[in-house]
Formats: structure tokens, sequence, C-alpha cells
């Protein structure tokens, strides 16, 4: 269960064993009226994820 490890285990990597893929957040971002936001801040969500991943 996603829930049952309480901070044992990354939250990312429980998602995507539960779930069996990333997660995305465009659907809630267009009901919010936030997606155009986000595609203005996209380039740099992406270059820190990236270096998230690199820095682990």
């Amino acid at each position: 269960m996603l829930l049952s490890r309480g901070g044992s285990a990354d939250a990312l990597g429980l998602f995507k064993n539960f779930v069996g893929r990333d997660p995305y957040v465009e659907p809630l971002l267009k009901r919010r009226g936030l997606d155009r936001v986000r595609a203005k801040w996209s380039k740099s969500a992406e270059r820190m994820r990236d270096y998230s991943r690199r820095v682990r």
C-alpha cells in the first residue's frame, strides 16, 4: 500500500510502483487555471528536476 511506508521510502518511487507511471499535474493545473503559468515555468522545472536527479 502506498501510505503504509510512512517516510521509509521515497514518495515518488512509491507512487510509480503503485500507479505504474510518473505523476503528472496538468489536469489539476488546467482545472485551476494555472496551465498557462506552467508553460512559462516548465523549462525551469525540468532543469531543476534534472539537477536533483544528478545530485542524488
